[in-house]
This record gives structure tokens, sequence and C-alpha cells, in this order.
């Protein structure tokens, strides 16, 4: 498989303009390991085209690829089927609400700076809090924490709300 630097230099010379985000294809026949390798080396790409015989037959999204290749973590780690995984993802998701929701009160009132330091130490705790959980329950609270964070993180590199400050 070819790497992204060469796909994305191959599309330079053709077309004049390198698109990262469009850079990448891959056979239909790959193993998830190394299509999850190529979202790592890269975090700009968002979508693989697949492609067989030269037509393009397909395309991977990063973060629905990243679901489903995470969805055994709560069965294998914890004994608890789709029904753990949907807990995880849930209890990520309102964490994220609630980071968000904490941006706009904490930004409103000139705490901008504890946006800047408490977005990225509370996600570093919660990957932390995460690898060595125990159960369901405490991996949850983890992952509680962890949407949050990622909510801060992502308002603050998006929108520049804490760089204001």
């Amino acid at each position: 498989m070819p790497s992204l630097r060469e796909e994305t230099s191959r599309r330079t010379r053709s077309r004049g303009t390198p698109t990262a985000r469009a850079s990448c294809w891959l056979a239909p026949r790959k193993r998830n390991d190394e299509v999850r390798a190529l979202f790592a080396r890269s975090e700009t790409l968002e979508t693989l085209a697949v492609v067989e015989d030269g037509r393009p037959i397909g395309l991977l999204n990063r973060n629905t690829f990243m679901e489903h290749y995470a969805r055994p973590f709560a069965r294998d780690v914890f004994g608890a089927g789709e029904g753990g995984y949907g807990t995880l993802t849930s209890v990520a998701g309102v964490g994220a609400l609630v980071g968000s929701l904490s941006v706009v009160v904490l930004a409103n009132r000139g705490r901008k700076a504890i946006l800047l330091f408490a977005g990225p130490c509370a996600f570093a705790v919660a990957l932390i809090g995460l690898s060595l959980s125990p159960t369901l329950a405490v991996a949850a609270g983890t992952l509680l924490l962890a949407g949050g964070a990622t909510s801060i993180i992502h308002a603050w590199r998006s929108s520049g709300v804490v760089a204001s400050s």
C-alpha cells in the first residue's frame, strides 16, 4: 500500500495541488490494522477512498471506522456486549455536552485560562484512568471526563475561545 506521502506527491504531480484529505486510497482487501495505521499517520485525513481496478468503489470515514474498530473494547476488556459499548459511547457524549457548556460559562466569565489548563490536564487524567479502569462503571466515569475535556480542547483549537484571554 502506498504511504500518505507517496500518494500526496503523486496527486501533486498529476493535478498540481496536494490535498491531504483526498490523497490516500486503499484496496478493498486491506486489514483493519492497516486502515487504522493510515488514519493514525495523519490527523487531517478524514476519509479514505476504496479503489479497485482504478475505480472508486467506496469511502471510509475516520470517525465511523474508529467507532466500529473500538466496539470490541467493551466486550473484551469488561465482558460487556453491545450494551456496554453503547453505555461508554453515551457517557462520552454526555461529557462532551458538559464540556461544551463549561466552555460557554467559563469563557463568558473571563476564566479562559482555566480552560486552557484544565482541558488537556483532564484529558490526560481520563486516559490514565481509562487504562487503569477495573470495571465498566469506572471506565464510564473516565470517559465522561474525557468527553468533556475533548470538547474543551476542540473549542479551544477550533475557535480560539481561550487564546484571546
